[in-house]
């Protein structure tokens, strides 16, 4: 088990990672267009239209927007644990959302897919986050309903 200082600084590690994937988050969408420009002319060359490369940067588009909200969801969720907050409907609640921006990404990816063929590994380790998720969600409900129950018999 954990000392107190170690959990402390486990969260605080947790979420400076977590605001710094949000920064590259953001920087990759101010970017999106010169860095799928430079991807296709680097690796496909004139394989894509005009129509085909503007469809690709709107599904990037949309997964960037899926990992910002994640990125804060998660922040929020480590600031409920940082106030021992863990076994509670909100933190479920942050857990389960989570879990459904990994679904997301997860269709955005096999979208993707289409395009770039290595899409589809990212879409499966997307869906397979998705449902890891998910179960802690379950596991994390299961327990905040024991420890409520036990709660009211002390």
């Amino acid at each position: 088990m954990l000392d107190k200082a170690s959990r402390q600084g486990i969260v605080i590690l947790s979420k400076v990672v977590t605001i710094f994937l949000f920064a590259i988050l953001l920087i990759s969408a101010i970017f999106l267009p010169r860095i799928v420009g430079v991807y296709l002319n680097a690796f496909h060359t004139d394989i894509f239209s005009d129509k085909v490369v503007i469809i690709i940067e709107i599904i990037l588009y949309f997964c960037i927007a899926m990992g910002i909200v994640a990125s804060c969801g998660l922040y929020l969720l480590l600031r409920n644990v940082e106030n021992n907050l863990v076994f509670t409907q909100s933190s479920i609640n942050k857990i389960a959302f989570i879990s459904v921006l990994c679904f997301l990404e997860g269709i955005a990816f096999i979208m993707l897919g289409k395009f770039f063929i290595i899409s589809f590994v990212v879409a499966f380790i997307a869906f397979l986050l998705g449902i890891v998720v998910l179960v802690v969600r379950n596991v994390i409900a299961e327990a905040t309903k024991i420890k409520n129950e036990n709660d009211l018999t002390v």
